[in-house]
């Protein structure tokens, strides 16, 4: 399942008409009525493939010659957490981007069908690359909670910058250690 956004619980109106869905994000929505949500909706187009990501991994581990312990020391990220992207549908997003950086791509390299060349991340090098759930937010247009949102899945920020049409690089910050 892909997140996406839809208005009033509209699936329909977000199958049909990718231009409201993009129009959703950035604040007004042509054609359709309601409240802004996160939403899914069943497509391969616009998922992160963690496989495909567990596979670049795998393939750079071995040609630096890297344990899984020294890649997990290197980007903060638990073996068990790295080694579960192959089977994985989803995961949280801060520790994917943290090995998206460590392998020096784009994101969306492993976006399925993206539409977004998108920007490679640095590796974070004396500090942590997070979402920008701030940004996140005011993206996706909702409701502001007495208790913030502090992370989020790889798939719903995935989703939520291919609706925006914006690269997921654009919604990180870089946190010292």
């Amino acid at each position: 399942m892909t997140e996406v956004l839809r208005a009033g619980g509209s699936r329909r109106c977000a199958q049909q008409n990718p231009v409201a869905r993009v129009a959703w994000v950035k604040g007004c929505n042509p054609g359709c009525q309601g409240r802004f949500t996160l939403g899914s909706m069943s497509e391969d187009g616009g998922q992160f493939d963690l496989q495909l990501l567990s596979r670049s991994i795998e393939n750079t581990r071995a040609a630096r010659h890297l344990t899984w312990s020294q890649i997990s020391k290197e980007v903060g990220v638990a073996t068990s957490t790295i080694r579960r992207f192959a089977t994985a549908s989803d995961a949280e997003a801060d520790g994917v981007l943290a090995l998206v950086g460590w392998l020096g791509v784009a994101p969306e390299q492993f976006v399925i069908d993206s539409q977004i060349a998108g920007m490679a991340l640095p590796p974070a090098g004396g500090g942590v690359i997070r979402v920008d759930m701030a940004l996140l937010v005011e993206l996706t247009a909702q409701p502001r909670r007495a208790r913030p949102v502090t992370r989020t899945t790889i798939q719903r920020l995935t989703a939520a910058a291919q609706a925006s049409e914006v690269p997921l690089a654009s919604l990180t910050r870089w946190s010292p250690f």
